[in-house]
C-alpha cells in the first residue's frame, strides 16, 4: 500500500510541478563535478544527474509542492536535499554497485516524503531527518555490506520505513511524538537495528530480521506504545526497553539510560531459532504487557517489570535446553 502511495505522490507531485513551477534538469558525465540547485516558490521540479566518480549534488527548495531528485551512478558520490514547507517530494537514487556514498535529506513542514534508494554497493550512508507532521520516509540499502541508515523524525502521524539486504548492516529509526509508525526488514547476517520512540504515545515499531548473529533494541519512552520484534536465525539478541531513552555523544550510540515512568505499553519478541537471547524490560506504574515466544534450543529469556499496579509477563518456550527468568517487583 505504501508503494501505491508514494507512485500517487510522484505522479501528482511531478504533475503539479511541470504545470506550475520552474523546471531544472543538470546531467553531467565524468569525475570531480558539482551542481547546486535553489528553487524558491509553488510546484517548482529539480533533477540531477551524475554519471562518473567523485560527483557532489546539492539541492534547496523552499516552498510547497516541489519535487527533488538526485540519480547518482559508481562511487564516492554525495548527494545533499534540502526542502522547506508542505506536500513537497525528495528522492536519491545511488546505483550501479557504488560503494561509498552518501545521502543527506532533511525536511521540515507537514506532508512530506522521502526516499533513498542504494541498489548494489558496501559501506554506503543513508540520512534522513523530518520536522512536522504526516511526513513519510523510506530508505533501502540493496545487496551490499556495512552499509548505514539513519532515519529521523519529530512531530505526529509520521511514518519510517526500512530495508536492508546483506551483512553488518545498521539501521536506526527515531521519532518523537504521537502516533508514528516504524518498520525495519533486515535479510543477512551480522545486521543491526535501533527503534526509538520518544516522549509520545499511541507508537508502533516492528523490527523483522532474517539471518543469524542479528541484533535489534528497542527503548521507548512514553504510554501506550507498542513494540514487536521478529527474528528467525541463530544467535540473535533482541532487546527491548520500556521507560528507556537512547544516549549519544557526538552521534555515537553510548547505551541506554532510564528516562521515565512509562504505562500501558505492549513488547513483544519472537525467536526462530538456535542461542538466541530475549531481553525486556518495563517500568512504569501499571497496564505494561511483555511477551516472548522463543522456538528452537539453547535460547535464553529475561523479563524484568517493576513499578506499582499490575504488569503482565509471558514468556512460552519450545525445545531444548532453553532458560527464562521473569522479575516482577
Amino acid at each position: 500500500m505504501k508503494k501505491s502511495i508514494l507512485a500517487v505522490a510522484l505522479t501528482v507531485s511531478a504533475g503539479f510541478a511541470f504545470a506550475q513551477g520552474n523546471e531544472s534538469i543538470v546531467t553531467s558525465i565524468g569525475d570531480g563535478n558539482t551542481a547546486n540547485v535553489s528553487q524558491t516558490g509553488l510546484g517548482n521540479y529539480a533533477d540531477i544527474l551524475q554519471n562518473g566518480d567523485d560527483n557532489t549534488g546539492n539541492q534547496l527548495q523552499d516552498g510547497a509542492y516541489n519535487d527533488a531528485y538526485i540519480k547518482q551512478a559508481n562511487a564516492g558520490n554525495v548527494a545533499t536535499q534540502t526542502q522547506y514547507g508542505n506536500y513537497n517530494l525528495a528522492e536519491a537514487y545511488q546505483d550501479i554497485s557504488g560503494s561509498g556514498n552518501r545521502s543527506t535529506q532533511y525536511q521540515s513542514g507537514s506532508n512530506n516524503i522521502t526516499t533513498t534508494q542504494v541498489a548494489w554497493g558496501n559501506s554506503n550512508d543513508a540520512n534522513q531527518t523530518q520536522y512536522g507532521d504526516g511526513q513519510w520516509q523510506y530508505s533501502f540499502q540493496g545487496y551490499g555490506d556495512g552499509n548505514a541508515s539513519e532515519q529521523r523524525q519529530a512531530g505526529s502521524q509520521n511514518d519510517q520505513w526500512g530495508n536492508s539486504l546483506g551483512n553488518a548492516n545498521y539501521f536506526f529509526q527515531n521519532q518523537s511524538g504521537n502516533t508514528n509508525f516504524q518498520w525495519v526488514i533486515q535479510e543477512g547476517n551480522g545486521n543491526v537495528s535501533q527503534q526509538a520512540q520518544l516522549g509520545g504515545s499511541l507508537n508502533f515499531s516492528t523490527a523483522e530480521q532474517v539471518g543469524n548473529g542479528n541484533a535489534n533494541a528497542q527503548p521507548i519512552w512514553g504510554d501506550d506504545n507498542t513494540a514487536n520484534t521478529y527474528q528467525s536465525g541463530d544467535g540473535n539478541r533482541a532487546q527491548q526497553a520500556v521507560g528507556w531513552r537512547s544516549d549519544y555523544v557526538d552521534g555515537v550510540f553510548q547505551g541506554l539510560y532510564f528516562e521515565n515512568l512509562s504505562h500501558n505499553n505492549t513488547a513483544e519478541i519472537n525467536q526462530y531459532g538456535t542461542e538466541n537471547e530475549a531481553n525486556q524490560s518495563q517500568f512504569g506504574d501499571g497496564g505494561n504487557n511483555a511477551i516472548t515466544y522463543q522456538n528452537g534450543g539453547g535460547n535464553f529469556s529475561y523479563t524484568q517489570q517493576s513499578g506499582t499496579g499490575a504488569h503482565m509477563g509471558t514468556v512460552n518456550q519450545i525445545g531444548t535446553g532453553n532458560a527464562a527468568w521473569v522479575y516482577q517487583h
